[in-house]
């Protein structure tokens, strides 16, 4: 079997157009993308080749948390449009493009927050983590790097979780 990671600037299922790579994990990359059809910018997590190869439960379990996020409706949690796979077999999901900025590239770039800002920040975070904690499914992977800095009107910030990807999904009535 001969897998290979769709390019910068090809287009994906026909639908959504790869346009610059937003992050990679171990397992995936994450596509800033132009839905096609709705003409709007997304986000599109692919399945790297390699883990498909080496484990195929990798797969199962990559297309599995798209399935549980489409049903975790929080603010704070970015949003899952479409799942599915690629005449070659690649798997992926499309969730929302929040933002491109992380909390990791934040603080990097200006030092730690003051106090008040972190906790009007992170707060709500707490919120859809105890969504998903009552769905069964903790998110083991909290780190700034996973968290997405979406502007507001008004020049308000809103955070939102990203990669369940490490996430275990048990006693949930949301798998697929």
């Amino acid at each position: 079997m001969s897998l290979a990671l769709p390019a910068t600037g090809s287009s994906l299922a026909g639908r959504y157009r790869l346009e610059r790579v937003l992050g990679e994990g171990a397992s995936s990359v994450v596509f800033g993308a132009r839905d096609l059809k709705l003409e709007r910018p997304v986000a599109v997590k692919v399945l790297k080749p390699q883990v498909v190869l080496d484990a195929g439960s990798h797969r199962e379990r990559f297309l599995n948390e798209a399935r549980v996020l489409a049903r975790l409706a929080h603010p704070h949690v970015a949003p899952v449009f479409d799942v599915g796979e690629t005449a070659e077999g690649a798997a992926f999901f499309v969730m929302e493009l929040a933002g491109e900025r992380t909390l990791a590239r934040e603080l990097e770039a200006r030092g730690q927050f003051a106090l008040e800002e972190a906790l009007r920040l992170l707060l709500p975070v707490m919120g859809a983590l105890a969504l998903a904690h009552d769905a069964g499914i903790v998110h083991r992977d909290i780190k700034p790097a996973n968290l997405v800095l979406e502007s507001r009107e008004h020049g308000a910030v809103r955070a939102k979780l990203l990669d369940f990807g490490v996430a275990p999904f048990w006693r949930t009535g949301l798998t697929a």
